[in-house]
């Protein structure tokens, strides 16, 4: 007991020594998902109708905000099974039973090549017609209404689906995304996200409270708005570099000490092209020492891009230590690339069967029933004709069949 006790008081004592105080946490991994995957919501809610907070808020459920093993495995953020369905699939535990046994088995899931394909494929599957209600009878504003209404419909068999979803969305603040779809980029909603990490609101990693720095702001800023001594930011942010260092927007700052390993379900960290040992400490909040220490590297060497870095577990194999890449840092752990490295990245494309597939668009500010028959390569009347219109006038959050 009175062990205990003790390292209760020891804990207190050296988050106090620090001036560690706790406010607002948010989970830095789902603003991270967010961020990654906004744009894609919004351009379905034009495209297809959905509230953009409904497909962020749903994603972020159904794959633990990309975490899940079903989007790693299977790219698949939304829990979508087989069906009718004739691409790749993926087996995983859910709560399918035999019906013969009676026996709980692995359910098939949809397996997709990449995450928009899965976002794309979620669209389509809200077009059955029990879903058509929420279309036709629900306002894109009231995403309470399309929760319930989701639920109503049997997306989902937790009973509290709907509240935990809601939930979602007012946490991340997911309905200024519908906001900037209906209204225009306003002011006051001009980039819902980036505010959101660097306004100060300490987030999580790892179980442990983070920082996103803004533009120009220095260690000696980030020391005196939270209240941690210089000495025990640099401790816990190994490369932080001069105490009037101007920091890049969004940067990692950590306000306690990282951990000794990752406590997610990831065990590895592949490498991509520019990324170094310390880029990889700030992503997962794993100590530095413990990286090199973990993957058997010397200190201050880079892994080669496509090798994979131990993050979790034990120290592994010496025949398993990663590749080594030369590589020129600057004091703060950021590799120094030489001009016209451009990345061969190829922006994914989906492409859909327009004959077999009905296209909408949703009605934002601004729009006109010309200006829709121009973009979509169709006439007017053609345009009328679709809806059954009788007039020329449309209205903002009007839904309109395209094709």
């Amino acid at each position: 007991m009175r062990t205990s006790i003790l390292l209760v008081f020891i804990t207190i004592l050296c988050q106090t020594a620090c001036g560690q105080t706790r406010t607002e946490d948010q989970d830095w991994v789902t603003l991270k998902y967010i961020d990654t995957y906004k744009d894609i919501a919004m351009e379905e809610m034009i495209r297809v109708g959905i509230p953009a907070s409904i497909k962020l808020g749903q994603g972020i459920l159904e794959s633990t905000s990309g975490r899940s093993d079903l989007a790693r495995k299977a790219r698949n953020h939304f829990g979508m099974k087989c069906g009718n369905w004739d691409g790749e699939v993926y087996y995983h535990k859910d709560d399918c039973f035999n019906k013969v046994t009676g026996k709980s088995e692995k359910c098939c899931f949809r397996k997709f090549d990449s995450a928009k394909r899965s976002y794309y494929a979620h669209s389509e599957f809200l077009q059955k017609p029990r879903y058509r209600f929420l279309f036709t009878d629900l306002n894109p504003r009231d995403y309470e209404s399309w929760a319930h209404g989701l639920k109503t419909a049997g997306y989902a068999t937790d009973l509290k689906y709907a509240s935990k979803l809601i939930r979602v969305i007012r946490t991340y603040e997911l309905y200024k995304f519908d906001k900037l779809v209906l209204e225009g980029n306003q002011d006051e909603t001009k980039d819902p996200i980036i505010p959101v990490a660097s306004s100060g609101v300490i987030i999580r990693n790892n179980d442990l409270r983070m920082v996103s720095a803004s533009s120009n702001q220095t260690p000696t800023d980030i020391s005196r708005k939270y209240r941690v001594k210089l000495k025990c930011l640099r401790k816990y942010n190994e490369r932080l570099g001069s105490d009037t260092r101007k920091l890049a927007q969004g940067e990692k700052i950590y306000l306690q000490k990282k951990r000794r390993n990752w406590r997610g379900k990831e065990r590895y960290h592949l490498v991509k092209e520019g990324e170094t040992m310390y880029q990889i400490s700030q992503i997962y909040g794993v100590r530095l020492g413990r990286l090199y220490k973990k993957n058997r590297m010397d200190e201050g060497t880079q892994p080669a891009i496509g090798e994979q870095v131990k993050i979790r577990g034990w120290k592994i194999k010496s025949r398993k230590k990663p590749q080594l890449r030369d590589a020129v840092l600057d004091e703060t752990g950021n590799e120094v690339i030489a001009d016209g490295n451009n990345s061969n990245e190829k922006e994914d494309e989906f492409l859909f069967e327009e004959d077999q597939v009905e296209i909408y668009h949703l009605v934002v500010k601004g729009d006109t029933l010309y200006s829709l028959a121009l973009r979509y390569d169709i006439t007017v009347e053609t345009l009328k004709k679709l809806n059954d219109l009788t007039e020329n006038t449309i209205s903002v959050g009007q839904r309109l069949r395209v094709k």
